[in-house]
C-alpha cells in the first residue's frame, strides 16, 4: 500500500516533466522549420483565414498594392493554401523558366487514371 501511495505522489511531477519536454521539443521543431524555409516576404496574416482579409473586391488592385509594399515576389496565405504571387514580367519569366515542369503540369487524380486507361488519351496526358 505504501508503494502505491508513493507513486501517486510522484504522478504530478511526472506529468509536469512530460509537459516541459513536449513543449521544448515543439519549440525546437518550429525553429527548425522557420530556419529551413527560404520564402519570399509577405504581409502579416491572420491564423485561420490568412491574407484573405487583405484581398478586396478588385483582386488585381489589392494584389498590386501589396506588391508595392512587399516586392515583385510575395507569399500570401489564402485560407490554408500558401500562394506565391509574382507581379513583374521579369520575375514571371525567370520563375517559369526555372520551374516550368512544376508550373505547367496538371494535377493527377485517381479517377482520371482509371477513366483514361492509365493516361493513354490525349486529353488527360500528364
Amino acid at each position: 500500500m505504501e508503494l502505491f501511495f508513493l507513486s501517486l505522489q510522484r504522478l504530478p511531477t511526472i506529468f509536469l516533466v512530460l509537459i516541459v519536454i513536449l513543449s521544448l521539443s515543439l519549440l525546437l521543431k518550429q525553429r527548425k522549420v522557420k530556419k529551413a524555409n527560404n520564402l519570399p516576404p509577405g504581409p502579416p496574416k491572420l491564423p485561420i483565414i490568412g491574407n484573405l482579409h487583405q484581398v478586396g473586391k478588385l483582386n488585381h488592385r489589392s494584389l498590386w498594392k501589396l506588391s508595392q509594399k512587399h516586392g515583385p515576389a510575395m507569399l500570401l496565405q489564402l485560407g490554408q493554401m500558401q500562394t506565391l504571387v509574382i507581379s513583374s514580367p521579369q520575375m514571371a519569366k525567370e520563375v517559369l523558366k526555372t520551374n516550368d515542369t512544376e508550373c505547367c503540369t496538371r494535377p493527377i487524380s485517381y479517377a482520371q487514371q482509371k477513366l483514361t486507361y492509365n493516361f493513354l488519351t490525349l486529353a488527360f496526358c500528364p
